[in-house]
């Protein structure tokens, strides 16, 4: 007769060979074609030095990380290649173990039940599988961090058994995290400080002559720390993290599930109902937490207070013990409760990961590589032999090396956007006409591009949306066009009365009969006034802001202004220099401004009002004429794999 005591008595080791398992797949799914990200580009192209030292000064001194993953990426690379996979597999290999050692950590420290719960969020979540699939050092960090908690604890519960194994293992593992990352230093601290509250006497000191023993080997690296302090932070590209960080973060981690945080919610509720069995795991559950809380608190008052350093990756170290902290109460006997939780949690993850957050297209669909084959298609596609341009807004030496490993045959044709970066991209324009113009984009920092292509290239072929980019076909051959306005109104000063201004020319206009004319000493004209939710509907909109300007020999500069108010309060306010534009002063051009609404850093009122105007702040005389606003619908995936998808 078939048995089921076996499975039974061997349930907790099924349940974690199946929670890796899951994790591995994930990991390792088309491992062959999981892209490089930018992040990881420039890690890449900071290895190529001849020697270690110019490593050091011009590879890891202006990065603002330890030098560990980046002297590891060094060696690694020269070894076996920079080929994606190889490059990744370290890190694909730390990100399995991390659930391993998760579930041995939590096991220790709170019981089978803990650990199991931990390991499982770890394997499914897209937080801890996107960074497993990213060679910098975040995943690297969590598993040193892993290991020194495991350590740590190890010796806390009984420092007088095998006391040096422990304490080498801590000191190992503590040196791995200092040059790892900052933050994970910072983690090493806040676990080597929670030592204090459980040692005593000789323990205590055997402890404390770890931590000098810490100092000292990281003591080679001081200098370098000292040379990055100089650099000024991240301030450069990282804005000041909100007061609404947290919040997005938690969203974040639970996949935008509501579902899936009720439920997490549920199981930690339980778990804190039952009475912790012994005084020591209640306060090792604060401690826990408290690794977390803290890790985000320094972060976040640093940030607003110094220079910008907390992202969601930082806290990826101190993560795992956010969730020991959660369901280190958490203890089921009954073997089949314990599956039934564990394969809830991963289906419910799983299902949350791939239908809702799509993962999958999202990370591996990436603009790096993307747009060369849409480029490559294109070229195969074209059977007419239609002459095209393409731009391309990507960093130079990613630019580069794509180009080299793709099949692009009319390399002459490509164009990097920092050879039109002194002139405007309306100028390039009027100065190489095709009849079609290939557009892909990787930074998101001239969404104004797409309005001037317009301009120059009506017809709109094809669209496709990326996270972190954008493909866009246009041409000037008349045939069916892609549509996406929402909103649109033209201001052409046509209408003198509705308008209710007496500063009009009827001899010098674009078209029509009149244009808008700002006499000496005239700060303002008429302004555009509309509720912000009926110009933009949801948060990957983008506005389009156009005005036809005339100026004169004299003039300075004027400002086409964009703010949103509320309450008497601006809360977002963006102005573009009319002398971005101008080139003849004799002749009518085109300022142009974009508004990224998923950019916009604050939220927005429900009574909030979007005004629109020209703000001649040096007060002189020049015309205007056909100031036309509309909204589109924008890339609804650009930041899909931090934010909500809309």
């Amino acid at each position: 007769m078939l048995s089921f005591k076996p499975i039974q008595k061997h349930t907790d080791s099924l349940l974690i060979i199946i929670i890796l398992l899951a994790g591995i797949l994930l990991r390792f799914y088309r491992f062959d074609q999981i892209p490089f990200t930018h992040d990881e580009f420039s890690a890449i192209f900071r290895t190529d030095f001849s020697s270690l030292k110019d490593l050091i000064n011009e590879g890891v001194k202006p990065d603002g990380h330890p030098a560990g993953i980046q002297v590891f990426l060094y060696f690694w690379t020269q070894w076996f290649g920079t080929s994606e996979f190889i490059v990744k597999l370290p890190f694909l290999i730390l990100g399995t173990l991390s659930i391993y050692f998760a579930y041995l950590t939590g096991s220790k420290m709170f019981g089978k039940t803990t650990g199991l719960i931990t390991a499982a969020y770890i394997s499914t979540l897209e937080y801890t599988l996107m960074y497993s699939q990213i060679a910098r050092p975040y995943i690297s960090g969590m598993f040193f961090g892993l290991l020194l908690v495991w350590f740590w604890y190890s010796y806390i519960q009984n420092p007088y058994r095998m006391k040096w194994l422990p304490l080498t293992g801590f000191v190992v593992s503590a040196v791995l995290c200092m040059y790892n990352h900052y933050f994970s230093a910072l983690f090493v601290i806040l676990v080597g400080f929670s030592g204090f509250f459980f040692l005593k006497r000789k323990a205590l000191r055997n402890y404390l002559f770890t931590g000098f023993v810490i100092a000292l080997l990281f003591l080679p690296h001081l200098k370098i720390t000292l040379s990055q302090l100089q650099n000024g932070g991240l301030s450069g590209w990282l804005g000041k993290p909100g007061y609404d960080f947290i919040i997005e973060f938690i969203k974040y981690i639970f996949h935008f599930s509501w579902i899936l945080f009720l439920i997490t919610l549920f199981i930690a509720k339980k778990g804190f109902k039952r009475p912790p069995e012994q005084p020591m795991k209640r306060k090792l559950t604060w401690v826990v937490l408290s690794w977390f809380i803290l890790s985000f608190l320094i972060g976040f008052i640093y940030s607003r207070s110094f220079s910008p350093v907390l992202q969601y990756s930082v806290l990826i170290f101190s993560f795992p013990f956010l969730l020991m902290g959660l369901f280190s109460r958490v203890q089921i006997n009954s073997k089949l409760s314990k599956t039934a939780l564990v394969f809830s949690i991963l289906i419910i993850n799983l299902t949350t990961l791939i239908t809702l957050r799509k993962y999958f297209p999202l990370f591996y669909q990436s603009p790096y590589y993307e747009i060369f084959s849409e480029i490559e298609k294109f070229e195969k596609e074209n059977n007419k032999g239609e002459s095209y341009t393409a731009l391309i807004e990507m960093q130079d030496n990613i630019l580069m090396y794509q180009l080299e490993r793709s099949g692009v045959r009319h390399k002459n044709r490509i164009v990097s956007f920092t050879e039109i970066q002194n002139q405007d991209l309306s100028d390039y324009l009027r100065s190489h006409k095709n009849e079609n113009f290939l557009y892909g984009s990787t930074t998101g920092d001239h969404p104004e591009n797409y309005t001037i292509l317009s301009d120059f290239f009506p017809v709109l072929k094809k669209v496709k949306n990326y996270c972190g980019g954008n493909f866009y076909h246009f041409s000037s051959v008349p045939g069916d066009s892609y549509k996406d306005t929402i909103f649109h109104y033209l201001n052409n000063f046509e209408d003198l009365q509705k308008d209710g201004s007496k500063f009009y020319s009827d001899s010098l206009v674009f078209n029509g009969k009149h244009a808008f004319h700002f006499t000496t000493g005239e700060e303002y004209g008429p302004a555009f006034s509309e509720l912000f939710k009926n110009v933009i509907q949801k948060k990957n909109n983008v506005l389009d802001i156009k005005v036809k300007a005339k100026t004169g020999k004299n003039f300075k500069d004027a400002l086409l202004v964009f703010s949103i108010e509320s309450g008497g309060e601006i809360r977002e306010w963006k102005g573009e220099k009319f002398s971005k534009y101008q080139h003849l002063t004799d002749e009518w051009f085109t300022v142009y401004l974009s508004i990224n609404a998923a950019d916009i850093s604050k939220s927005i009122p429900e009574n909030a009002v979007i005004k629109i105007y020209v703000w001649n702040r040096e007060k002189q005389d020049f015309l205007i004429d056909n100031l036309d606003i509309s909204s589109r619908e924008g890339n609804p995936v650009y930041y899909g794999l931090w934010r909500n998808i809309y």
